[in-house]
């Protein structure tokens, strides 16, 4: 039987992590109107949520199995809204250049 008990995810993880998320979310009713195109989608979502997956070693918590099958961002209350300063530390200030405006 396996160990699911959560464990921090250590930060060198991090590619690996966004690529789980982006499998678990790749059929998500809102990433598919966000990016509908399931080519677009299955080649941008590793790269959005290893941004994410950065951003919230950055600024608050990341879980995950201890063989990386799940994963879980976490930001502390009142820490939730993205700044400029932040967007631009974590990667994610190219989303919208990246993904394209109407995806943004």
């Amino acid at each position: 039987m396996q160990d699911y008990e959560p464990v921090r995810l250590d930060p060198s993880q991090r590619v690996q992590a966004g690529k789980v998320l982006a499998r678990a979310f790749h059929d998500d009713p809102l990433y598919r109107l966000v990016l509908p195109d399931e080519g677009k989608r299955a080649r941008l979502a590793s790269w959005l949520f290893e941004r994410v997956v950065r951003y919230a070693l950055l600024y608050g918590q990341v879980y995950t199995t201890p063989v990386l099958e799940g994963v879980a961002c976490w930001l502390p209350p009142g820490q939730t809204r993205i700044t400029v300063g932040r967007a631009v530390h974590s990667g994610l200030y190219a989303t919208p250049l990246k993904m394209g405006l109407a995806a943004y």
